[in-house]
């Protein structure tokens, strides 16, 4: 379990990484990122919310792990997290 959670945070600093790289690098086009699943799916296949991070939630069941990034700025965008495109940062 420890060794899952700590993947897990790697993962979620890698992500962050890889976010304020992307922003800085405006000028390139996107690359193909990393398979997304919605988050509404993952809550609907038995997903738990097992941790918060910032803007951030870390879903588990069993094995596998996601992050979902959330970001908030009017009550509609709230109301759309159900549609949030989640990444497997479940460990190889």
């Amino acid at each position: 379990m420890r060794t899952l959670f700590s993947a897990i945070i790697i993962s979620v600093a890698c992500l962050g990484i890889a976010q304020v790289q992307a922003q800085e690098n405006v000028d390139t086009p996107p690359s193909q990122g990393p398979p997304t699943v919605p988050l509404g799916s993952l809550l609907d296949d038995g997903y738990e919310i097992k941790s918060t991070v910032v803007n951030m939630l870390i879903l588990q069941k069993k094995k596998s792990a996601y992050a979902c990034n959330l970001v908030a700025r009017t009550l509609a965008d709230v109301q759309e997290w159900v549609s949030a495109e989640c990444v497997d940062i479940s460990p190889k």
